[in-house]
């Protein structure tokens, strides 16, 4: 939908899932691996992997001379990210977290307000997450080790947020609840809380939770 932008080509674990991606598409060029796809004449690769490969993929890309957009979040491990910014620098290239939440109509009313001092400045804020999200371990966006958990999978676009409307972060302080799982009608879900102090003095909270019963909307306040 972008004037000027082009999608060449998609690459996925297997060739036949790139392939039904490339169908849907109109997408001309199908690999079963990324190294194939970073080889090509692509200008700018999106990396919309688990969250675990991020890291190697994105840094194959920067290695190729690609700009890159990564789903968030960017990789799992603070040094992780700082070798990613220190290879982009060195090569000139961008690397952007695919924030979209930067774009919502609310979050940059918000954030215009702030900037434009209309709300005065900012003491608390606080951001919720609730979802009605089915758990299936044998998917990757479940488990521990793909992502690392609720606080970095999901809150990490809504402590960003906070960070836009109060500034850089002094201090952290995070919880995330064990599996609770209540019968077999029940879905087994998380909670999590992450505790913020900017440097600004503000404070902030943002929480998500995966309770909220089917049929009830999910909300992103």
């Amino acid at each position: 939908r972008i004037p000027g932008v082009e999608v060449t080509a998609v690459a996925s674990r297997t060739k036949q899932s790139a392939q039904r991606l490339a169908a849907e598409h109109d997408i001309r060029a199908v690999f079963g691996q990324y190294g194939d796809l970073l080889a090509s004449d692509v200008d700018a690769v999106v990396v919309a992997t688990p969250n675990d490969a991020h890291y190697e993929i994105v840094k194959a890309a920067l290695r190729a001379g690609k700009d890159v957009l990564v789903e968030y979040p960017m990789v799992l491990r603070s040094e992780e990210a700082a070798e990613i910014l220190g290879l982009a620098a060195a090569r000139e290239a961008i690397v952007e977290v695919g924030f979209d939440g930067r774009f919502h109509p609310l979050d940059r009313a918000q954030r215009e307000a702030v900037s434009a001092g209309r709300l005065g400045r900012p003491l608390w804020c606080h951001t919720d997450l609730i979802y009605h999200l089915s758990h299936d371990p044998d998917e990757w966006y479940w488990q521990q080790g793909p992502t690392q958990g609720m606080i970095v999978s999901w809150l990490v676009e809504r402590v960003d947020l906070l960070r836009r409307l109060c500034g850089e972060v002094a201090s952290v302080f995070a919880q995330q609840a064990p599996d609770v799982y209540g019968g077999e009608a029940a879905i087994r879900q998380q909670t999590c809380v992450v505790n913020l102090q900017f440097e600004s003095g503000a404070m902030g909270v943002a929480s998500a939770c995966c309770v909220a019963p089917h049929g009830f909307p999910s909300l992103m306040t």
